[in-house]
């Protein structure tokens, strides 16, 4: 499961990822003041900008002055949350991380489970067996 380890070590640096690629975008788009570049499941990777920090037309919901590439997505309490290329290709390079492990986690677990119900009536005789010697021994014991 060597996809699996390798989405586990991208995960646990997602952090350090997204700070990066956080600078790189605010680098490039001067006329913003500050950003979070944020990953939401099944939603994708997204900047996130405070809107108190960036001028915001309340009339019509929109930033007049964010860059012509970002696509609005939604606003939650102070925070606007844009895509643009940049994520766009986080979204093909990394993809939904999260749901990519909970979905291989679980597929390992039902091969297990398969496995095992395979094997369950040589197991279940292997446990009697061992009750079995469990009894023997205990008996021998007292007898000694």
């Amino acid at each position: 499961h060597e996809e699996l380890d390798r989405a586990k070590e991208t995960f646990e640096t997602l952090d350090q990822t997204l700070s990066e690629v956080g600078r790189q975008v605010l680098s490039k788009h001067e006329e913003l003041i500050s950003l979070k570049v944020v990953f939401l499941p099944q939603v994708g990777f997204l900047v996130s900008i405070d809107k108190r920090q960036h001028a915001y037309d309340e009339s019509t919901n929109t930033f007049p002055n964010i860059p012509e590439d970002f696509r609005f997505i939604f606003i939650q309490d102070e925070d606007a949350f844009f895509k643009n290329s940049d994520m766009d290709q986080l979204d093909e390079e990394i993809g939904d991380l999260d749901a990519f492990i909970k979905d291989t986690e679980a597929l390992i677990v039902s091969d297990l489970e398969e496995e095992i119900l395979e094997c369950e009536s040589e197991l279940r005789s292997t446990f009697s067996a061992l009750a079995d010697l469990d009894c023997i021994i205990s008996l021998a014991v007292c007898a000694a």
